[in-house]
């Protein structure tokens, strides 16, 4: 596995659930929880897997929101790295559960 951001560092972090995704060119736009403090710096892109024109990537958080604000999907953008570039990629995130409310 190699792992893919702003820096070439190893990054240890937590596979999340996504809202929803979107790929343009070289960057990777999508929906994750946030508490109100999270930034695209708090994630992270992990290549699980590069077969010909088709890879496999997951969204890891690499650092905590510690903010106490309700949750909510917000939106971050982190790009793609060239090896991705001019490939098929496929998101391995589960898909986030929609925010219920709950009754009193």
């Amino acid at each position: 596995m190699s792992i893919s951001s702003c820096s070439a560092d190893s990054v240890q972090g937590e596979v999340i659930p996504l809202e929803s995704y979107h790929i343009n060119q070289n960057v990777l736009t999508f929906k994750a929880q946030s508490n109100g403090c999270a930034q695209s710096n708090y994630f992270a892109i992990r290549t699980d897997e590069i077969n010909g024109d088709h890879a496999v990537i997951s969204v890891l958080q690499t650092t905590q929101d510690l903010c106490k604000r309700m949750p909510f999907f917000d939106t971050f953008s982190l790009p793609l790295d060239d090896q991705l570039l001019k490939k098929e990629v496929e998101l391995a995130n589960p898909k986030a559960s929609p925010f219920v409310k709950k009754g009193k």
